[in-house]
């Protein structure tokens, strides 16, 4: 096994795991540290970082796959996409971007996701992935900050001081605006890419099974100039 491309592969996503799961700890220590503390010095210098890993994994796996998918991306990020692309005649979202090109609304994602596998260069994909680290950070940030405050607010914990909700409802807050901010950034430097090779472009999503045909620029909108046949996902 290749240690190294191992290492590249899943570098991200433990940095995700490791972030989710210390922050969690942070927050927790931040809100009951005679309670929390103890229990990290019991578990070690071996027991309580897995343990930390392990929670963070958990966490991530729940924003990413539950809160995103089901929440924050159909309710918050696509409308306001969909808001600063209005009457833009080159969309600044891949999503919007990739409806030039017929591809129906819920293989947007798919597309999207193909692409940053498979159409930008080695060098344009590392550059993505690291940024989308950084954006998926301040999400977390958000995310974890925001349903802290939010919840000890609704539910007295005994022990908790009363201006540490609050602390923490506005850190997420803030960080959840600047999370929305560096998406819509990352994502019009991913669409300014993706126009300056637009001429591969369909033939990439034809090729994917995620169009039906290839469109001429100078023909009809409406008239297909290269019908494939249907090609399975993989």
């Amino acid at each position: 096994m290749d240690i190294d491309a191992l290492t590249r592969s899943d570098l991200d996503r433990l940095i995700r795991y490791a972030y989710s799961g210390f922050l969690l700890t942070g927050i927790l220590l931040f809100l009951v540290p005679g309670q929390i503390h103890p229990a990290l010095e019991a578990g070690g210098t071996v027991v309580t970082p897995l343990v930390i890993l392990a929670a963070g994994a958990a966490v991530y796996t729940l924003y990413r796959y539950v809160l995103n998918e089901l929440f924050l991306s159909p309710f918050v990020l696509h409308p306001l996409h969909a808001l600063i692309d209005w009457n833009r005649e080159v969309p600044t979202n891949p999503a919007n971007f990739l409806a030039r090109y017929k591809v129906r609304p819920r293989l947007r994602h798919q597309a999207y996701v193909e692409l940053r596998r498979g159409f930008f260069s080695e060098e344009q994909r590392r550059v993505f992935d690291r940024n989308h680290t950084e954006a998926t950070i301040v999400w977390l940030t958000a995310v974890e900050c925001t349903v802290a405050g939010g919840l000890l607010l609704v539910v007295s914990v005994s022990g908790v001081s009363r201006w540490k909700p609050w602390l923490l409802l506005i850190v997420g807050v803030f960080t959840l605006i600047a999370a929305v901010m560096m998406d819509i950034r990352l994502f019009q430097q991913e669409c300014r890419v993706l126009r300056t090779d637009e001429l591969r472009l369909p033939t990439f999503l034809l090729s994917r099974g995620l169009i039906e045909c290839i469109e001429s620029s100078t023909s009809n909108e409406n008239e297909p100039v290269n019908r494939a046949r249907e090609t399975p996902r993989p």
